[in-house]
């Protein structure tokens, strides 16, 4: 028998005689058997696995999360986190030692961590691991981030990756801005107008609309003032964009000269998808002044006024002739 002929024969009878062989065993196997064999020509040496024993594939590293879906709060000046949990689990021969590495990437570009980020495993149990993820302020709701979580284990020789994935939404939140443009504080004569830009802005992070009401529109109408708004619903508005809307102010007609204390017009935009909750006011003034020239009422009253002050002048400078008598001068002093 040629000598390369023989070496195989041998170490195929130290396989079969390896202790603790047994076909369709499932057990935990038994460490590597070492046989050697010498002769005169040859000295050869070789190590055997008991049957039973399936030396670990690409898939002997998993990866499973507790859940696969989150929702992170956020605010215009707060930061939103999303938190996962989860096992990574190796098949891993009794006595090796094998190094797993963690790591994880969102697709909308949002910050990431795994805790921790590398294990030293050498069994089969699961072990636990947790994934932060950090979404920025003010973040849009309609971002949704894909998370990947991917793991490598090497160990024995053997490189293996294994990765799982979860998705994170944004909740909504809504907010609502009103300001003026130009002044807040108007003139008016009786009678006349006066009018004011406002806008209407979506400060929240989801599709919004608002509603506009004058809240103390009793109370103007009660003082004579008729005042209007051109929109009382705006349309869907996205985050960012904003709506214009024109006030008028309409005085009432009666005399007055000089009224220098200002009205108070209160308006306020309420969040639709609130249901109202969420809204702002501001406030804009009118100062009526002047005299309504078109109003004969008033003018017979100016004239009127103006006739008495001047009869009552004529009557005052009579009187005070009357009382006057002629000066002399007697003894050094001055007699009536």
């Amino acid at each position: 028998m040629r000598p390369t002929t023989f070496a195989s024969a041998i170490c195929l009878i130290g396989l079969l005689l390896c202790p603790g062989l047994e076909f369709g065993q499932a057990e935990t196997p038994a460490p590597l058997q070492d046989i050697s064999v010498n002769t005169d020509d040859i000295s050869l040496s070789c190590s055997c696995m008991p049957l039973g024993h399936v030396l670990p594939g690409p898939d002997r590293l998993s990866l499973e999360l507790d859940y696969s879906t989150a929702e992170a709060v956020v605010s215009p000046s707060e930061k939103g986190t999303a938190v996962f949990t989860g096992n990574v689990t190796v098949d891993a021969i009794r006595g090796e030692r094998i190094v797993v590495g963690l790591t994880s990437w969102v697709s909308a570009g949002w910050q990431s961590s795994c805790i921790p980020s590398s294990l030293v495993i050498n069994d089969n149990d699961p072990h636990p691991f947790v994934v932060n993820v950090t979404v920025p302020e003010n973040e849009r709701a309609a971002v949704i981030g894909n998370l990947t979580i991917e793991g490598q284990s090497r160990g024995g020789g053997i490189v293996t990756t294994a990765n799982v994935t979860a998705t994170i939404t944004v909740k909504p939140y809504y907010r609502v801005m009103i300001d003026k443009e130009g002044s807040a504080l108007r003139e008016v004569p009786p009678g006349g107008k006066a009018e004011f830009t406002l806008k209407v802005w979506n400060v929240g992070n989801a599709i919004d609309s608002y509603s506009l009401e004058l809240t103390n529109n009793k109370e103007l109408r009660d003082k004579g003032w008729d005042i209007s708004i051109n929109v009382t619903l705006t349309p869907k508005l996205d985050v960012g964009r904003f709506q214009l809307f024109m006030l008028t102010a309409k005085a009432p007609s009666d005399l007055a000269p000089y009224k220098n204390e200002p009205t108070g017009i209160d308006i306020k935009a309420s969040s639709t998808e609130t249901g109202g909750t969420v809204s702002q006011s501001i406030q804009v003034r009118v100062v009526q002044k002047g005299v309504n020239a078109t109003n004969t009422t008033a003018i017979v009253m100016i004239i009127a006024v103006v006739m008495t002050a001047l009869v009552l002048l004529v009557i005052w400078r009579r009187r005070r002739r009357a009382r006057l008598h002629v000066f002399r001068k007697d003894d050094g002093g001055i007699k009536e």
